[in-house]
């Protein structure tokens, strides 16, 4: 936790917060926080600024709040990403934050294992759960957009053409053939599951203008894709 998050119901007063969940408990053993203790804090979809502890007990702990700045923008960008196994999920959404995506989609393949859609971490209080952890990580407070799709026609025909009103579409898929993304901003990129997209799906895609670009021969975990390419490039 490199921020402590704040959401209006933490609030008794404009500039005075209590919270005793949690953060509680971080706060005291990571942070070591204590009285007069001054932390950096973000309020949910809103700004950042710094809290001073003003009291501290077992179970609660008082903040005295001042903001000083905005939350980092959200790009213009979507990460759109074939359902994968429930704890890669989780990774996702952290990286998703991370990379500063504006929306997160997932979405069905051929591939992608029916078995994943009935997981607990799609239920929209468990991927909030997660956001807001990826959000207090990389001290930001402005939660992205997160869409689910469990059919890959409908998606395709429907869904994406209006997304690439204004962004340039990237699939990326083992092929000999390479590219290059001079950057990702303002972009929709879209990543198969492991064992990959199948020709109808890429074809399909590219219909749409979505274009196809190779990270490589090798074989990589989702999260090792989505990984590797925001760590090659900076957002604008």
């Amino acid at each position: 936790m490199n921020m402590v998050l704040f959401e209006k119901n933490d609030f008794i007063s404009d500039s005075e917060i209590v919270i005793s969940d949690r953060r509680v408990d971080y706060i005291k053993s990571v942070h070591k926080a204590d009285i007069n203790s001054i932390l950096k804090i973000g309020i949910l979809n809103g700004d950042i600024g710094v809290g001073k502890i003003v009291a501290i007990d077992d179970s609660s702990i008082k903040f005295s709040i001042e903001i000083q700045n905005r939350a980092p923008l959200k790009n213009n960008s979507i990460l759109a990403v074939a359902l994968p196994r429930p704890k890669i999920v989780k990774k996702i959404l952290q990286l998703g934050v991370a990379g500063g995506f504006s929306k997160i989609i997932f979405f069905k393949s051929w591939s992608v294992d029916k078995s994943y859609w009935n997981s607990p971490v799609l239920e929209k209080n468990e991927i909030e759960k997660e956001l807001k952890l990826a959000l207090e990580q990389s001290v930001d407070t402005i939660l992205p957009e997160v869409e689910i799709y469990k059919a890959f026609k409908p998606f395709a025909e429907d869904i994406v053409p209006n997304l690439l009103n204004d962004r340039d579409g990237y699939l990326f898929h083992p092929k000999k053939e390479s590219g290059k993304i001079d950057k990702i901003s303002d972009s929709i990129l879209f990543f198969g599951p492991e064992r990959g997209f199948i020709q109808y799906e890429v074809d399909l895609l590219n219909s749409k203008g979505v274009k196809t670009l190779s990270m490589g021969d090798r074989i990589l975990r989702v999260e090792q894709a989505v990984g590797a390419l925001l760590g090659v490039h900076i957002f604008c």
